[in-house]
């Protein structure tokens, strides 16, 4: 974004400052709080970044008589694909192309939107990072991000409870910590045969997901609650399907041999349903084929 070309406000709950290109009209969602609000017009521009506090104090005033009345209450048609979203997510097994084309073309908003699940706050670096990271023919299914402690895969520099973008695929959890400074990240991937459960606690404010491996437990933090939710519940519905698939393919349908062909085949004739003919003929073909 230009910054000659920019309007600087402030939000209207925590009162961080926002930039916005100068004539975008829509729904934001604050990254600092998280609450949405709708913009109806934007026809100021400021040029610069900064502001001075009497024109950031009239700023907030004006955004408090103009768009407070819309927050958290969205449009008819953003209800309309929120509703359309909870849908997919619901049934994503019978929609497993639609998340596979969105982590093609990297388009992670919509998967967001899909998962009628607000953006993510934080993790820039790591959303960037994603396809450097993915396998040949992988698929996000969810995403989420929150605090981690530091963990035996960790460098001895990351000390204490980092941010951590975790990622919900076909393949496993994959779990990403962008330096904040430079261009490394750390990485850890935990495939879903380790998986016993998963498991979303969801507080007053933020939310808790715990993925239990059994000999120890993954726990990611100060999440957003709606998006423990999602996750766990696509998880769980993901690592049963697995199963039934791992079950099905280990006890395959028994083959009919050629000889209980033929005793159906007897069957058939003496109960009138195959002529003589068509009885001979029938049975000379599962003769050749023994």
């Amino acid at each position: 974004m230009n910054i000659d070309d920019a309007y600087i406000f402030p939000c209207p709950f925590c009162q961080e400052s926002l930039e916005v290109e100068s004539d975008y009209i829509g729904v934001l969602v604050c990254p600092h709080c998280e609450n949405r609000f709708k913009m109806k017009e934007n026809k100021k521009i400021v040029k610069g970044r900064k502001k001075n506090k009497q024109s950031t104090n009239e700023s907030s005033e004006k955004m408090s008589e103009e768009e407070k009345d819309t927050i958290r209450n969205p449009s008819k048609d953003e209800e309309e694909k929120e509703s359309m979203g909870r849908k997919i997510s619901e049934d994503f097994l019978e929609n497993y192309d639609l998340y596979a084309e969105c982590t093609e073309r990297k388009f992670w908003s919509l998967l967001m939107l899909i998962n009628a699940a607000a953006p993510l706050g934080g993790t820039v670096k790591e959303i960037q990072a994603i396809p450097q990271y993915l396998e040949e023919g992988e698929v996000v299914f969810a995403m989420a991000s929150g605090i981690m402690s530091q963990t035996t895969t960790s460098n001895l520099a990351d000390w204490g409870a980092n941010t951590w973008l975790v990622l919900l695929t076909s393949e496993r959890f994959l779990f990403l910590d962008a330096a904040l400074f430079g261009s490394s990240v750390d990485t850890q991937s935990v495939r879903h045969r380790m998986v016993q459960a998963v498991s979303a606690s969801q507080g007053l404010l933020l939310g808790k997901l715990t993925i239990d491996l059994g000999s120890r437990l993954i726990v990611v933090d100060n999440c957003q609650k709606a998006h423990v939710k999602i996750m766990a519940d696509l998880a769980n519905k993901w690592l049963r399907e697995i199963e039934r698939r791992e079950s099905k393919s280990s006890n395959p349908v028994p083959q009919e041999s050629p000889l209980d062909k033929l005793a159906k085949l007897h069957e058939l004739h003496s109960l009138g349903a195959l002529s003589d003919e068509e009885f001979t003929t029938i049975k000379e073909k599962f003769i050749s084929e023994m």
